[in-house]
């Protein structure tokens, strides 16, 4: 059943969004189809939520449940359903509001039958609004123009010369196009100029722009000011391909001012070499505390700038999540955080980096907005010994309550990752870990000791309010019937682990255990499918939920009446 265009309108076009889906999923329900509308109110829930908050994970993975548990019968009868991605790509057939998005399937596509002929008959009557193509410019027009008036985005993921002719397509189009969201390479920046991508109606009511270049796009003249969307766009991200030290430069202050860009939730900067052309002084002109920058990513930048005048600016834009993807640690990123002060907007910080330094750790303990994060993320190759006992101390008298410390580096963590445990035991405060994610050592070769050590970790007063863990190593039946046994966790909702022997796993005991009486999302980060079917169909919980084949995540049964996860 398909959605009145006019609700449908409201949500990509109109100026509420949320309201606007919201109302929808209540036409579902009111029409019998309460799966559909609570996968568009997932969808709100999570889009709602700051990327790195713990409950966007949490929304995240109940979304991706919910299209496993229903989209055979949702798409029953399509051709394409052949075709099907990864699990972990299923969760892209639906966009930020619940509705599908057209993947380009050109494979089974029959001599003399054209593309847009082709994918008319594998989307027939579906609502859709976006459209995801891997392939260029002239492939993405002969296949959507059959539909070209009712797209609401549309996505080329993958370079091609003729990419930088896709404004003139829309630009020119006999067919009246209003796009809310566009995700483009581009093979040079020269597009970015073009009269359409500026003033056209196709991207008048643009909300999402992602663009990807070149190293050596030149984006310094760009004019994001004079654009007919800039005061409606709420994500960018900006990416460079790889060019060694040579990225492009970046004249960042635009996109910070808040006059130019009022109403921006989200940005991502990966690969540029930023500039700024003035000193930091106070709130940017246009700044409203009301508007906040939700999500920030800086991946792999430069500045020729001092890193504090860039945080700085930042500061005043009232971001809640940062994440800095980094080979290594530099002073430049202390500079970077030291204007962001204790109790202000920022409450969750993830680093990716290469190996970090005993003295750089103590470093980021030392900085005074640490004591206020909500959530901190550290993954690195390597995470230093020396410095790990200051760090937990340093945790224990914050108010961080949801942890993650990821050791990418897959070797044995023997002693140390058996003391690291011990100290997160022993130091932090009684109730203070909401959310724990681990990987410490290696993967598969994981010490007795440090088995040990994570019991008595779960078993402490720290862990006692737990909702959500993940332990990144393999366990076998024996250690999880062990870990079953131990664990007295009346608040855990969610649940990740891996297999080193599926077959060996009794997952009932895990799913029925009366010590875990809220447990409503469990995860098998393993290729559980080498069990018997009927293993897994045999394992239910009635009220409860169903373990599925594929993904071993459990239906829940009420995850949406209630915010667990402050």
């Amino acid at each position: 059943m398909n959605a009145p265009d006019e609700l449908l309108d409201a949500i990509y076009l109109g100026d509420d969004p949320d309201s606007a889906a919201l109302m929808l999923a209540d036409w579902y329900e009111e029409r019998d189809q309460p799966h559909w509308a609570w996968l568009i109110r997932l969808s709100v829930f999570r889009r709602q939520t700051a990327m790195m908050d713990p409950r966007w994970e949490y929304w995240d993975e109940l979304r991706s449940l919910w299209i496993e548990r229903h989209r055979a019968d949702w798409f029953a009868g399509y051709p394409w359903q052949q075709w099907e991605p990864e699990p972990a790509a299923r969760g892209d057939w639906f966009d930020d509001w619940g509705q599908p998005v057209a993947f380009q399937h050109l494979a089974g596509r029959q001599p003399g039958q054209s593309p847009g002929e082709w994918n008319a008959a594998c989307w027939r009557d579906l609502p859709l609004r976006r459209t995801r193509f891997y392939g260029g410019t002239a492939d993405t027009q002969a296949a959507v123009e059959p539909i070209l008036s009712q797209l609401r985005g549309i996505s080329l993921a993958q370079f091609a010369e003729e990419n930088d002719r896709i404004f003139d397509w829309l630009g020119n189009s006999k067919q009246p196009i209003q796009l809310e969201s566009l995700a483009v390479e581009l093979p040079n920046s020269r597009a970015l100029q073009h009269p359409a991508f500026r003033h056209s109606e196709a991207v008048e009511r643009l909300r999402s722009l992602a663009v990807r270049l070149p190293a050596a796009a030149e984006m310094s003249g760009i004019r994001w000011g004079e654009t007919i969307w800039a005061k409606r766009l709420r994500s960018l991200m900006l990416r460079a391909e790889d060019g060694g030290e040579s990225w492009p430069r970046l004249v960042v202050h635009p996109i910070t001012d808040r006059a130019v860009f009022p109403e921006l939730e989200n940005l991502r900067l990966e690969r540029f070499s930023l500039d700024w052309p003035v000193e930091a002084r106070g709130p940017m002109q246009g700044w409203n505390p009301t508007r906040k920058l939700r999500n920030l990513v800086l991946a792999e930048v430069t500045t020729g700038r001092n890193w504090a005048v860039l945080g700085a600016h930042w500061r005043w834009c009232g971001v809640e999540s940062l994440r800095l993807e980094f080979a290594q640690w530099h002073a430049g990123l202390q500079a970077f955080l030291a204007p962001f002060p204790a109790g202000g907007t920022l409450r969750h910080l993830e680093f990716r980096l290469g190996d970090l330094s005993a003295e750089n750790w103590e470093r980021f303990c030392d900085w005074p907005g640490f004591a206020t994060l909500n959530r901190c993320l550290i993954h690195a190759s390597t995470l230093p010994q020396v410095g790990f006992e200051p760090f937990v101390s340093a945790v224990s008298q914050s108010d961080i309550r949801h942890l993650e410390l990821i050791q990418m580096r897959d070797e044995s963590g023997g002693d140390w990752e058996t003391m690291a445990l011990e100290h997160l035991a022993e130091s932090l405060r009684p109730g203070q870990l909401l959310g724990l994610r681990l990987r410490l050592g290696g993967e598969f070769n994981l010490s007795e000791s440090a088995f040990e050590a994570m019991v008595r970790l779960l078993s402490a007063p720290s862990t006692a309010k737990l909702r959500s863990f993940e332990w990144q190593v393999s366990l076998d039946g024996e250690r999880l019937s062990r870990l079953v046994d131990a664990l007295r966790l009346p608040h855990l909702r969610r649940l990740k682990f891996r297999f080193s022997r599926p077959y060996q796993c009794n997952l009932h005991a895990l799913l029925t255990s009366p010590q875990l009486p809220r447990l409503a999302c469990v995860m098998v980060d393993s290729d559980v499918r080498v069990m018997a079917p009927e293993s897994w169909q045999s394992v239910s919980l009635g009220g409860r939920g169903q373990v599925f084949t594929e993904l071993s995540r459990i239906q829940p049964d009420e995850p949406f009446q209630e915010s667990i996860w402050r």
